[in-house]
């Protein structure tokens, strides 16, 4: 269970996925991190375009949501 779990949620953004499906928060998160820095998710080519601060903000957003998932808690105190 935990395996299975844990392999949905450090699933690679390179693998390309159609909706409906089912997707972990960190699965899209790093996918739109590669986009806003200007990386083709699947293939990983340049984009040529980048929008750094929402980067940045998604990146945050990511350690945050690792942080979360190791102290196994979301609960807000």
């Amino acid at each position: 269970m935990f395996n299975d779990d844990a392999t949905l949620f450090f699933e690679d953004p390179k693998t390309n996925k159609q909706i409906p499906n089912e997707f972990s928060v960190l699965y899209l998160l790093r996918r739109d991190v590669y986009q806003c820095m200007g990386i083709d998710s699947t293939t990983r080519n340049k984009t040529g375009i980048k929008i750094i601060w929402p980067g940045v903000m998604a990146i945050l957003a990511g350690i945050d949501l690792l942080g979360k998932f190791y102290s196994g808690n979301d609960e807000i105190n």
